[in-house]
């Protein structure tokens, strides 16, 4: 299920609009924890799933986590580490953002093999932001192109969406997967890491409801 993630600031109805027309069969709600305490349900004005997600720092990680909804990390130049070994979010993002100096041989991306490895044992996905990739420099683009490799070589699983703050800025499903190919990803997985934050919402939906007996067991 093709899912968007978008960023509102009171144009919520305006988003499912747009998502509506664009052909999404989901859309998902960013926020920060303030604003994901105080914001309403979108769910009875459309036939789209209305999922939830807040974008949380170190600061605020402790607090999010007891909500049953998708945790994306803001990534930062310090608590990477040790929010992706300890704390266990369900996504990291911005992890290319910080300016670090790039060696001859490769990007300072903020991903390597070790948090390569930590990530896959955690079961932690990479996201990757359309919008962020169109605001930044070629740089960036570089760095997001080789975390994009090195995920696909480790198996991490990869969300990506628009993460709009403004409803025009929402893209077709077809042309994020296709500029995704572009930046070096496989077309299948591309595909599955539009879906990935729906299907990672469900599971945590489930397993706050009780409806997962054990990992990869579901009750019927």
């Amino acid at each position: 299920m093709y899912c968007d993630i978008i960023i509102p600031n009171n144009n919520e109805e305006q988003f499912i609009k747009i998502a509506e027309a664009l052909g999404y069969k989901s859309l998902c709600f960013l926020c920060t924890i303030d604003n994901f305490q105080k914001r309403k349900s979108f769910q009875e004005n459309t036939k789209l799933q209305i999922i939830s997600a807040i974008l949380a720092t170190k600061k605020d990680f402790s607090k999010a986590k007891k909500y049953p909804v998708l945790i994306i990390y803001e990534a930062d130049a310090v608590n990477n580490r040790q929010l992706i070994e300890n704390e266990k979010p369900a996504a990291i993002i911005n992890i290319e953002k910080f300016e670090r100096k790039d060696t001859i041989k490769q990007r300072s991306s903020g991903l390597n093999n070790v948090l390569a490895e930590l990530m896959v044992r955690n079961k932690i996905q990479l996201a990757f932001s359309l919008q962020d990739i169109k605001q930044n420099n070629e740089e960036y683009l570089g760095r997001v192109m080789q975390n994009i490799i090195l995920a696909q070589k480790h198996k991490i699983g990869s969300i990506i969406a628009s993460f709009a703050t403004h409803p025009y800025q929402m893209k077709n499903p077809k042309d994020i997967i296709s500029f995704f190919v572009t930046l070096g990803m496989d077309e299948a997985a591309a595909k599955q890491s539009l879906s990935n934050a729906y299907s990672r919402w469900k599971q945590i939906k489930d397993k706050s409801e009780g409806k997962i007996i054990a990992e990869g067991i579901w009750e019927v």
